[in-house]
């Protein structure tokens, strides 16, 4: 019950950090593969040809290099939406689970330090009770007017 709450808790902080560390991870190899190689590729493919293609084919190759990583980053985000998705409908079917992701954690927390505070004076709670019936029933049958009022 608890694991498949924790799972996609996991999970959702997960996809959070999924998703700079996916736009990173493409971003930084890209930019840096682009800094470092084109000037070394335009050099060279101006020499042979003129300016204007080398341009051109330099655009085309990073295009093409942008939209393999983008389809790799899709996947991958849809791969982890589809386990995120599966760990929530795990959570959501039990009810206590589902209850405790409508609470606010701030709230479990102040459960807890009740139910703490309700145990350590478990005595106390149920002497108290205890002891006003007690006294109720002392103060009932000791009434001598009561008494003559049940005889008459």
């Amino acid at each position: 019950m608890f694991g498949s709450l924790i799972d996609y808790v996991k999970l959702s902080a997960a996809s959070a950090t999924t998703r700079i560390i996916s736009v990173l991870a493409v971003a930084v190899p890209l930019l840096i593969a682009a800094s470092f190689g084109l000037a070394a590729i335009y050099i060279a493919i101006s020499n042979r040809y003129d300016s204007l293609t080398a341009a051109i084919s330099l655009a085309v190759a990073f295009v093409i290099l942008a939209v393999i990583a983008l389809i790799a980053v899709t996947i991958w985000r849809k791969k982890q939406e589809a386990l995120r998705q599966e760990a929530l409908m795990r959570a959501r079917r039990t009810a206590a689970a589902s209850a405790l992701m409508a609470v606010n954690p701030a709230l479990l927390l102040g459960a807890g330090r009740m139910a703490v505070g309700l145990a350590r004076r478990a005595p106390l709670l149920i002497m108290l009770p205890l002891a006003a019936g007690f006294i109720f029933a002392l103060t009932r049958s000791s009434s001598p007017d009561e008494e003559k009022d049940h005889v008459a």
